[in-house]
């Protein structure tokens, strides 16, 4: 009446008398205008979903749980080499591509993220048709239902092999340059004690000459040598001793500088040639 068209459903069923002669026809129809909408929007929807998964440059995945199938986009597929048909829509497709080394890490982050409900996002390599490795991110989001179950997990993985392979150049320079400055540092302060020790046998040497210049007893010479070698050549110990022309081949001390009056003596030095000989 109003002039509006809309979807309906009818139905037509025969009319038959006692004999089964068909009298008449018995027929309804529903309004079935909203289901057509619904199913209009959800056809629009799927379009655009397969469009946005057509132009995207990620690989796109959905893990039915339940049923341990997974649907891999084309591109998905074509990021590590495989026609649709050589890469089979399962699980282990993917499990079985994993690097070894990031296998136990890429399953667990899976696992936590159903168990315990974190953001999945993690970095792994995947074996590509030639037998090499690419590095990839995942990412992803599962659905649990009422009692809690996962039941269904979708994502993407994206392709970061340049990116990666740079980060670990990198990684590496970094360490190789730490590594350089802290043996240029261990030689620079090698450089500095050498030059501090020259410095200070040079002060040495020259508080030494003053002495011998100004000297008028032998012994105060030696004490002072003794002296100037401990206190300006930084020196623990300083002795000065004679060698003794007799059976034992003593050393006779005449002066020390950094240690207890006896201690030299008490060494019972010698300059025999015998294990406690030559000083």
């Amino acid at each position: 009446k109003s002039g509006e068209v809309f979807f309906a459903h009818t139905s037509l069923s025969p009319l038959t008398d006692e004999t089964g002669e068909v009298i008449g026809i018995i027929s309804y129809s529903l309004d079935i205008s909203e289901r057509k909408n619904i199913e209009q929007s959800l056809k629009e929807s799927e379009e655009r979903l397969k469009l946005a998964i057509a132009g995207a440059d990620d690989g796109i995945w959905d893990w039915d749980i339940d049923t341990n199938t997974v649907f891999y986009s084309s591109r998905y597929k074509a990021l590590i080499g495989y026609t649709e048909e050589e890469f089979s829509d399962v699980l282990n497709s993917f499990v079985d591509h994993l690097h070894p080394d990031d296998y136990e890490d890429a399953l667990n982050a899976i696992n936590n993220h159903l168990d315990i409900r974190p953001p999945y996002d993690v970095e792994y390599r995947l074996r590509t048709k030639s037998g090499s490795y690419c590095w990839f991110r995942a990412r992803g989001q599962a659905l649990w239902n009422d009692a809690g179950k996962a039941i269904r997990m979708s994502g993407s993985i994206r392709d970061i092999d340049d990116k990666k392979k740079t980060e670990i150049e990198f990684a590496n320079y970094q360490n190789k340059l730490e590594e350089l400055v802290k043996n240029r540092t261990a030689e620079l302060e090698q450089a500095r004690s050498s030059l501090l020790k020259s410095n200070q046998s040079l002060k040495a040497l020259s508080q030494g000459n003053h002495a011998l210049a100004r000297v008028t007893d032998e012994q105060e010479l030696l004490d002072d040598i003794c002296r100037i070698i401990v206190g300006v050549g930084n020196y623990k110990l300083a002795w000065v001793g004679y060698a003794v022309h007799d059976e034992n081949k003593n050393i006779q001390p005449v002066a020390q500088y950094g240690c207890e009056k006896d201690y030299i003596e008490n060494l019972n030095l010698t300059w025999a040639d015998q294990v406690h000989g030559r000083g």
